[in-house]
């Protein structure tokens, strides 16, 4: 939990730095993002488990890491305005929404010591199922605007690349 917690502050810290232009935050991303993805995909059974106990429910841990681990490369491909970004983040966001529920559901039934384990993957799965549905809706127009807030000209430009290539989704 504590790497996660350190790359999820890096990440914003990474976006804040995007937004004044610096260079290199493209390369940044990726590789925190990446890194995200494979320790969910790869490490789930590890991360996802309950420190204090060291309880977890091991299927569930790996089936969601497997899944989870969708949402940190459908964000990177939104900053970074590439295509596909649509489906990894709606894929993400219906797999974050459905573990929510098993979770929930599971929580009500477990023991005290897997309570907390069920409450960190609610945690987890909500934190995950927001970031994705936002950048579902956010159009990449937006993104570019935000991004070149200090060069309307450039801002514009990119807008109208943006919709000769990206046109809008009804």
């Amino acid at each position: 939990m504590r790497t996660e917690k350190i790359i999820v502050v890096l990440f914003v810290l990474v976006l804040v730095l995007r937004v004044f232009d610096i260079p290199g935050t493209s390369a940044l991303l990726i590789l925190l993002l990446s890194t995200l993805s494979i320790l969910y995909f790869a490490g789930a059974f590890y991360f996802f488990r309950d420190r204090h106990t060291k309880k977890q429910n091991m299927p569930i841990s790996v089936v969601s890491g497997v899944f989870l681990s969708i949402v940190p490369i459908g964000v990177v491909f939104k900053l970074l305005y590439w295509s596909g970004a649509q489906v990894y983040l709606l894929v993400g966001s219906f797999t974050a929404a459905a573990f929510a529920v098993v979770c929930f559901l599971a929580r009500r039934k477990a023991s005290e010591e897997l309570s907390g384990y069920y409450s960190n993957m609610i945690a987890r799965t909500v934190v995950l199922f927001t970031v994705s549905v936002l950048l579902y809706f956010t159009s990449t127009a937006t993104l570019i605007k935000i991004q070149y807030w200090r060069d309307p000209e450039l801002a514009a430009h990119d807008d109208y690349v943006t919709r000769k290539f990206y046109p809008p989704q009804h």
